[in-house]
């Protein structure tokens, strides 16, 4: 493809794919116990690349986005009093970019992300009277997350910006101080 930018011919080429997935399950393994499963797959990729026409500058990218969750739950009546739910669930997310540009010097930027999350839920109901139910359970959850950036040309730093406050009312005498 040929496009104009302030009167600049530059040649372009893009490259887009991607896909979805989507299934769910529902089981009744009897009348007391219920299976539910879920699942969800995408992902979407594009490279994009353009330059003008006597090549003295060029921008190359790559965006890759992938997606994939599943879960499932369990509910189960173990007697007319006693009853259970259990729900597990997975989810992955990565975003990996590249961008390569020429434009009087190299520069390039490279970022990674990714998400993983994992989870169980355990909840447990019995009835001790009409009136009265004795509820509990369990939960966890554990999360992990991964962000990288690298820029080359020009070099990039960042830091990180530490502030602090503390704080102290006494209503009786009417005094705040703020310190930070």
């Amino acid at each position: 493809m040929r496009v104009f930018q302030d009167s600049e011919v530059v040649e372009s080429d893009e490259n887009f794919y991607f896909y979805d997935f989507t299934a769910k399950i529902f089981y009744d393994i009897n009348e007391n116990q219920k299976l539910r499963l879920s699942l969800i797959n995408t992902s979407n990729r594009l490279d994009y690349s353009e330059s003008n026409n006597d090549n003295t500058r060029s921008t190359n990218s790559a965006l890759d986005q992938y997606n994939l969750s599943f879960g499932g739950s369990l509910t189960s009546k173990w007697t007319e009093k006693f009853t259970t739910n259990l729900n597990v669930y997975q989810t992955q997310y990565k975003l990996t970019s590249r961008i390569t540009s020429i434009n009087n010097g190299l520069q390039q930027l490279f970022q990674n992300n990714r998400v993983l999350e994992n989870s169980v839920k355990l909840e447990t109901n019995f009835e001790l009277s009409t009136n009265l139910n004795w509820s509990n359970g369990y939960q966890f959850n554990e999360t992990g997350i991964l962000n990288e950036t690298f820029v080359f040309q020009p070099r990039f730093e960042s830091e990180i910006l530490n502030t602090w406050c503390a704080s102290l009312s006494w209503p009786f005498f009417r005094i705040d101080i703020q310190l930070g």
